[in-house]
């Protein structure tokens, strides 16, 4: 974020230039101060607007992925995660990779869109063959569920189906200790796959795995 703020200094000083006429009448005073006002709203007005919205941080291609399957990112401005490339491992291809050196975390988001999401027979199926592809099949290593409330799903995902998987990942795609699979699926409009890869619980850590959800609720839902 900090090229924006450097672009909006910048803004500021060609706003208001330094160099001013040593003397101004009353009216003209009144309509530089107005002026000035002004251009300042519109700045602040920019600067809100781009905080406000985390996927500016990110690349376009991801920003329109989700904008193709209806969903929404959010993650705290907070978090010390940055782009990674390349953003794939041996079994998987992701829309987004990031990494977290201070967490000693990744998190990586898979989008599918109206048209691939129209395929899929079964979300709880299809998030199965994914977690497959993640997780060590060692008979010495563990593998644990997460249902969530009907409510939740509803009205904070806006969703049809959402599962969490928690689980050891195998070691040909990461060197972290631990994994979880965050899926959500809503039909004729979207499914999203969100991988946590981590060493330690860190604060936070499952709001970041559950930052994606759908933008609008279903016509039929909403108030």
């Amino acid at each position: 974020m900090r090229s924006v703020r450097w672009g909006v200094r910048a803004d500021l000083f060609f706003l208001f230039p330094a160099f001013l006429p040593p003397v101004l009448s009353p009216a003209k005073s009144l309509n530089f101060a107005f002026m000035s006002a002004k251009r300042l709203i519109l700045v602040l007005c920019l600067i809100s607007s781009l905080r406000g919205t985390g996927q500016i941080q990110y690349t376009r291609d991801f920003t329109a992925r989700l904008r193709s399957a209806g969903l929404e990112l959010s993650l705290p401005d907070s978090t010390w995660y940055k782009v990674h490339l390349p953003c794939e491992d041996v079994y998987n291809r992701y829309d987004l990779c990031l990494v977290s050196e201070t967490d000693s975390a990744d998190l990586k988001y898979l989008i599918l869109d109206a048209l691939q999401t129209n395929k899929i027979f079964s979300p709880q199926v299809h998030f199965m063959n994914k977690a497959a592809n993640l997780a060590t099949n060692a008979d010495n290593q563990w593998m644990r569920t997460r249902s969530f409330n009907s409510r939740f799903i509803q009205d904070s995902l806006r969703a049809d189906w959402a599962g969490e998987l928690s689980f050891t990942p195998k070691l040909s795609i990461t060197s972290r200790r631990y994994g979880k699979l965050f899926g959500i699926y809503r039909e004729e409009t979207g499914m999203a796959y969100v991988v946590l890869f981590y060493n330690h619980e860190f604060p936070g850590f499952n709001e970041h795995l559950h930052s994606v959800f759908f933008k609008f609720p279903r016509p039929d839902k909403a108030e």
